[in-house]
């Protein structure tokens, strides 16, 4: 659904960013009786996006069409409770809001990506967001990671352990590298 999406842009360039915005879900997530995960129509999260479009995204503007999905992110509440239960917050990034960010991915690449090279680009939430995707979608869909001109992972780490366990993690060295993270 195109509610479903912060940011459809009208093609005019010849490559695409896909954006995945960070943890906007910060404040209302410690409200009592709050989901674990934000809704699309979370209000914090909704001007938190469209904030970050604004400070972050739209730097891809001049250059390539920037497609920005919503998604039901974990909220910052739950994320620390899953961290400290197991250590990490990978169990509360790698569900529900995978799964949203792969839809939008399924969707993008069906409808409105056409062979055109993008650029994957997340922040702290959304960088997980792009480490999973280079993890598993890109497994899934290796056709399409050969049109991947980078991804930017910002905020977020990709360990040594990462780079040797995922063929899809493998750092720029020169400015002319595809298929890489910067």
């Amino acid at each position: 659904k195109e509610d479903c999406w912060l940011q459809l842009p009208e093609i005019t360039k010849d490559v695409d960013t896909f954006y995945i915005y960070s943890t906007l879900y910060v404040e209302s997530s410690f409200e009592k009786g709050a989901p674990d995960y934000a809704t699309l129509e979370t209000p914090e999260m909704v001007m938190g996006a469209m904030g970050e479009y604004v400070t972050n995204a739209s730097v891809y503007e001049d250059s390539t069409n920037v497609f920005v999905p919503y998604y039901r992110q974990a909220g910052m509440r739950y994320a620390g409770e899953v961290a400290e239960k197991n250590g990490d917050i990978d169990a509360a990034l790698s569900g529900i809001s995978y799964e949203d960010i792969k839809a939008a991915l399924d969707y993008y690449f069906e409808n409105y990506n056409n062979g055109r090279p993008f650029i994957i680009a997340g922040h702290s939430q959304g960088s997980a967001m792009v480490k999973y995707v280079l993890k598993n979608y890109f497994k899934e869909h290796p056709d399409y990671y050969e049109r991947m001109i980078a991804a930017y992972a910002i905020g977020y780490s990709i360990t040594k352990e990462d780079l040797e366990e995922y063929p899809y993690f493998k750092f720029a060295t020169g400015e002319s590298d595809t298929g890489v993270i910067v």
